[in-house]
């Protein structure tokens, strides 16, 4: 179980929520499970003015904050887990930066994961001093290497497809 620090620490995003009663029922269930810290991307007022009328879940419609970005609504986050392409990408931006043991497979070890950043303060100190110049000097960040890849990737599936070959296996 998380201590009430800890679960100051989670910040739960919602990006592209159309739907007021959508936020609502996130609010409340952070409310339920103790949590308070919930920020919205979207870039339309309306679904997230409707949503502050939420039963049981106005302490965290109040403390909620609307972000313009996801990166914005990211920013001072350590670990982000997805259930869309954003976490799909968040693998794939913790491996091209050197830190593929932050990646959760699952519920059960997102919250070992979690749990044991939120208790170890140097490690978090010492990720935020260093992310900016981990992303900058990954792979990600590396614009002619990607265009060689994409451009072999081309180049092999036109060699395929010349020689009257079907898409190559995964």
């Amino acid at each position: 179980m998380l201590t009430e620090q800890e679960r100051d620490r989670v910040c739960v995003v919602l990006v592209r929520a159309r739907n007021p009663s959508n936020i609502g029922a996130a609010a409340r269930a952070m409310h339920d499970f103790g949590f308070s810290r919930l920020r919205v991307v979207n870039e339309f007022a309306a679904p997230f003015e409707g949503a502050r009328s939420a039963v049981d879940a106005s302490e965290v419609l109040a403390r909620a904050v609307r972000c313009a970005s996801v990166a914005e609504a990211v920013a001072d986050c350590t670990l982000v887990a997805g259930t869309t392409a954003v976490g799909r990408g968040g693998l794939s931006i913790l491996s091209n930066v050197g830190l593929p043991e932050l990646v959760a497979r699952d519920v059960g070890q997102y919250q070992r994961i979690a749990v044991e950043l939120a208790r170890d303060l140097p490690r978090l100190g010492e990720l935020r001093r260093t992310l900016r110049a981990r992303m900058r000097n990954s792979p990600l960040m590396d614009g002619p290497r990607f265009a060689r890849h994409v451009e072999a990737a081309y180049r092999r599936m036109w060699q395929r497809w010349c020689a009257g070959q079907g898409p190559a296996e995964p």
